[in-house]
């Protein structure tokens, strides 16, 4: 039954109504895409903001050397 009434809905679209719902599915678009990047900005200031100088994983020492010693042409130590 939803499938009848489907076809027959997409058979009476016409230019104006196709025009309709492409300016309303780019505008949604849109406007989801603002959000998230609004969204996205906050967030990114939170984090370097206030998150990172408290963070304790800032002095904890990671162990390696920063510089690879096959990639610098040496061997590596053993």
């Amino acid at each position: 039954m939803q499938v009848r009434k489907l076809e027959a809905y997409n058979a009476r679209l016409n230019g104006i109504e196709l025009v309709r719902l492409a300016k309303k599915k780019s505008s949604r678009i849109k406007r989801l895409q603002e959000e998230y990047n609004r969204a996205k900005a906050r967030s990114d200031k939170d984090f370097f903001g206030e998150a990172a100088p408290s963070s304790s994983l800032r002095d904890a020492p990671s162990g390696t050397d920063c510089r690879r010693p096959a990639k610098a042409g040496k061997k590596p130590e053993s």
